[in-house]
């Protein structure tokens, strides 16, 4: 297996701190190294997918593949469950807040797998399947992974943090959301969430509701 050598670490750095991509002199400048170094040291990230190109054109720009297949909490389903027991994940009587606070824990839960597979994390948090994964494309398409508050979840998460500081991040995650998804997607995710909240429960407003109003 290759090794990440100090060369290595410090161009993956430059790449996970953009989100449109950067050249190999973008990388040269920012990290001081010479060009023949820089290259050589993105073939190694490439081969090990940590790396890819956003930009196929002359010249190439490269990004931070943030996804590698490994849980960055042991048991990280157990550690999620505790969280939102810790930090109930619903607004109350107000579905599109909760569908957002909900869309916030698709986004957790990805960090915390290390991956984007909607099977699984559909799985863990009880939502519809076609919930989590338009909430990941949607994630993709505003390139929300490279932000700076999500980046801040994520070193947070990998320092072991405190619940309350977890939160914290969250929320500042969830503000990105709610800022930059299109204007279209927050019913799109509504409909998809089908009043699920995390656990597999359902919005209690939404029961109470049926309860009223028997078909």
């Amino acid at each position: 297996m290759l090794k990440l050598s100090k060369e290595d670490r410090l161009v993956f750095l430059s790449t996970s701190l953009t989100k449109g991509g950067i050249t190999v002199r973008g990388i040269a400048h920012v990290t001081g190294l010479d060009r023949e170094v820089v290259e050589h040291s993105i073939s190694q990230l490439e081969a090990l997918n940590r790396i890819h190109k956003v930009f196929d054109g002359d010249p190439a720009s490269y990004v931070a593949s943030l996804f590698y297949g490994h849980p960055l909490i042991a048991e990280w389903d157990s550690w999620l469950t505790s969280f939102c027991h810790a930090f109930p994940q619903f607004v109350e009587y107000d579905a599109e807040a909760t569908t957002y606070t909900s869309n916030g824990i698709v986004i957790l839960a990805a960090l915390l797998a290390d991956s984007q597979n909607a099977d699984l994390i559909a799985h863990v948090t009880g939502f519809p399947r076609a919930f989590v994964r338009t909430g990941l494309d949607f994630a993709d398409e505003i390139c929300l992974w490279h932000y700076d508050n999500l980046l801040e979840l994520r070193r947070r998460l990998i320092a072991g943090e405190p619940f309350s500081k977890i939160e914290a991040s969250l929320h500042a995650v969830k503000e990105n959301l709610w800022m930059t998804i299109p204007s279209f997607g927050s019913g799109l995710l509504e409909g998809l969430r089908q009043g699920h909240q995390v656990g597999g429960s359902k919005d209690k407003w939404t029961e109470e509701e049926d309860i009223r109003n028997p078909a």
